[in-house]
This record gives structure tokens, C-alpha cells and sequence, in this order.
């Protein structure tokens, strides 16, 4: 949200808006915009259009006065597919895993081959203002099927496992999301995915159009030699840790050579790539070193907990769930995904949108684990206290507030 209204302020559109988490030090490029908590029916009274996100409840305070006053509203996903029209091609990355980072690794892609591309991504990663109209790469979220409100021109799918419980019933349901949104590719585009899919247009193949061989781990950063289309490219070392980065730097190369940018660029582009915020970022303070990850799913947990392993430190493990309704879906997952850390923290759920009537809690999964590992359960007061005791490395994980406990 705060980046559509960063692309507001570009375009000169005056900006308002309201955040549940509001902070006095708003991003970069919104520092004139007004925030508040919440609003009245008079902070509303010249406001032309709300975009609202799908994260919010129908019910909503600011919402309910915005449609009251006859004020047209819109959902995130329906401005987010207006703005993709004010460029000439729109790349949009979707999957389960991985989309802020590979959507970033495909704008630094672009910005060194002076494409001057537009990112819209649900992280920080760099400054891509100003930007031409020429090429915009956005997230494209399966949350609520937002996505199917975007018509982009190459189609990006990363992966297809089971998320969001409290919009899908099923694996299939996800399946089903996933191609309607491939179909929703314009005629001339194209859609890569990780196995062939019946769109109607073009179709790249990670896995088949793009391999990446000779792979070498140095400390957590790998290197690959990718083969493209049978071509046997030069070696690419990423800047950023964890076997899973490989897979989403091949998606972008294979967008990138689509697109035919210079493999130089894309070499360049990739090895000067550092990460996004919160995925995976490693700090330094008195307490020890200290990673933070946004991972919230069995699967993304899995991947950062093999990731650690190559610091070679004892290591700490302090995590958030995020929604009851995850927590129940995937709480077996959960357990066994959160076994090998020892010490573990389990610290209370961020409830989003939920009330605990909807899932599983955060103290539930303590009591699950504390027969397997050395365990304990925190209040988020409680981890603030807890974290300020000196560790050799402490991991920090979850989608919602849990990295505040080292303010």
C-alpha cells in the first residue's frame, strides 16, 4: 500500500491514508503524506477515490464512512491493475514463496541494463524513483484472488503450494487461482512457470527451459552456472544466502532473456543484488548477530532454519505465527519445521484480520513442542525483555510484529 501512494505523490496525486501500525518515520517518498490511525467523516471530505487493502474488514471504521459519504472505493488489487495499464509492458511475479525477492532481483536486473523500470513489491528493497513508463514489475498476491484483477504481459508463477487456509479450502482451490491467473495473460505474452501450463500463450519452463548446474556452496552463498535454452551461460554468485535464492534468480534470468537484456546485465544485476528488508537481513548490535526473516509457512521456515545452519553459531530461534487460521492448517508442519531449534520462542500470534475463534494458537503450538525441544512462550513485552540477554546468533521469524522486539 504504501507504494501505490508513493506512485500517487509521482504521479501528483495528493495522498492521505490510515495504518494500524502507524509510525513516525513513514517510508522514503511518503514523508509529506498524511497518516493517521484512523480517520472522520471530515479528514474524508475531499477525497476523491479510497484504494483499500483486502486485509481489512468490510467493517472498517474508515471504509464504512468513505462508502457512507458516497466516496468511490476500491480494493488494492483493482488500482494495482489501473496503474499496470500506465506502462507499456507489466511483469508480474506470483507463487506461495518467494515473490518480494524475486521480483526485486528482477528490477535490479532491469536497472542495470538502464531500462529505468517501475517495482511495486511488498518489501524495501532500493529506490526506483523516477522510473519510465516503459516497464513496471510488480507482486502479484493470491490472497483473497487478488491477482485475478491483473492482466500482465509476461506471467511469472514461482510455485503453487497451499497457503491462506481462510480463502482456500484446498491445495486444488490454489491450483485452480493460479492457472485462472496464468489465463488472465495478455495474447501476445508470455507465462513462466515451474512446470508447463495450459495458458494459451507462450510458455517458459523453469526446469526445462533453464537449469542451473554446477552448484557451489561458499558459506551459505551459492553459485550456479546457468544453461539457457541448451546455451551454456557464465557463472553467477549470488550476494544473498540460501539454496532456495537459486531457483528465484533462475525465474528472473529466464524473464530477463525473454525480454532479450544482455547476459552481462543480467549477471550484473543479479551479483549486485542484496536482498529485500526483513528477508533474511542480517544485523550487528550488543546482543550478538541477529537474522530476520519473514518467513510464516512450514515451507519458508524449513528453508531459513537450513539457511542458519551455515553460520556455524548456537543459535536462538524466536517466532511469531501469523493468523489462527495458519497456524491450525498447517500445525503438524508447523511442529516439525520448528523441532530442530533449540532454544525456541514461541512468541503470541499476530492475529491480522482473525479472532482466535478461526484457528490455532500460538500457545497451542508451545505446548505441542515442548516435549521435543527446550522451548518457551512469550508475550511480545516478554521477548523484549528476553532478547536483550547477549547470544552468539538470534533468528527472528514471522510476517507480522515480531522484529519490534528489538526496539
Amino acid at each position: 500500500m504504501s507504494v501505490l501512494a508513493r506512485f500517487c505523490t509521482h504521479f501528483a496525486i495528493s495522498v492521505t491514508g490510515s495504518d494500524a501500525r502507524y509510525s513516525n518515520n513513514p517510508p522514503k517518498g511518503l514523508e509529506r503524506v498524511k497518516i493517521k490511525k484512523s480517520f472522520s467523516a471530515i479528514d474524508l471530505a475531499n477525497t476523491e477515490l479510497v484504494v483499500y487493502t483486502s486485509a481489512i474488514a468490510d467493517s472498517h471504521e474508515e471504509l464504512v464512512i468513505a462508502k457512507r459519504l458516497g466516496i468511490e472505493c476500491v480494493g488494492r488489487d483493482v488500482f494495482l491493475a489501473k496503474l499496470l495499464e500506465e506502462f507499456k509492458t507489466s511483469i508480474c511475479v506470483a507463487g506461495t514463496h518467494g515473490k518480494t525477492t524475486t521480483t526485486s532481483m528482477l528490477g535490479q536486473i532491469l536497472k542495470c541494463a538502464n531500462l529505468s523500470p517501475a517495482l511495486h513489491v511488498g518489501g524495501e528493497y532500493g529506490d526506483f524513483f523516477p522510473f519510465d513508463k516503459n516497464i513496471i514489475v510488480s507482486e502479484a498476491c493470491e490472497y483473497k484472488r487478488s491477482f485475478l484483477s491483473l492482466t500482465p504481459d509476461i506471467c511469472i508463477i514461482l510455485n503453487t503450494e497451499y497457503d491462506h487456509p481462510d480463502c482456500y479450502a484446498s491445495q486444488s482451490e490454489v491450483m485452480d487461482a493460479f492457472l485462472h491467473f496464468s489465463r488472465k495473460t495478455k495474447a501476445q505474452g508470455v507465462v513462466i512457470s515451474p512446470y508447463p501450463m495450459s495458458s494459451g500463450v507462450e510458455n517458459l519452463v523453469v526446469g526445462r527451459d533453464i537449469i542451473a548446474v554446477d552448484i557451489v556452496d561458499t558459506g551459505g552463498y551459492y553459485s550456479f552456472t546457468p544453461i539457457i535454452k541448451g546455451v551454456v551461460r557464465e557463472q553467477i554468485r549470488l550476494n544473498i544466502k540460501g539454496i532456495h535464492n537459486v531457483t528465484n534468480a533462475l525465474f528472473a534470468i529466464l524473464c530477463a532473456y525473454y525480454l532479450k537484456i544482455d547476459y552481462t546485465h543480467i549477471k550484473s544485476g543479479l551479483q549486485s543484488f542484496r536482498g529485500v528488508k526483513l528477508r533474511y537481513t542480517e544485523r550487528y548490535l550488543d546482543i550478538g548477530k541477529v537474522i530476520i526473516d519473514y518467513a510464516h509457512h512450514p515451507s519458508e521456515i524449513q528453508a531459513t532454519v537450513d539457511t542458519v545452519k551455515c553460520e556455524n553459531l548456537p543459535t536462538r530461534v524466536f517466532f511469531q505465527p501469523h493468523t489462527y487460521s495458519r497456524t491450525k492448517a498447517f500445525f503438524d508442519e508447523f511442529v516439525t519445521s520448528l523441532t530442530p531449534c533449540n532454544p525456541l520462542y514461541i512468541v503470541e500470534e499476530y492475529p491480522a484480520r482473525e479472532t482466535p475463534d478461526m484457528g490455532a494458537s500460538a500457545y497451542s503450538l508451545y505446548q505441542a513442542l515442548k516435549e521435543r525441544t527446550d522451548v518457551c512462550y512469550l508475550t511480545l513485552n516478554q521477548a523484549r525483555e528476553e532478547i536483550k540477554k547477549p547470544y552468539p546468533l538470534t533468528l527472528i521469524m514471522g510476517a507480522g510484529n515480531v522484529s519490534d522486539i528489538l526496539d
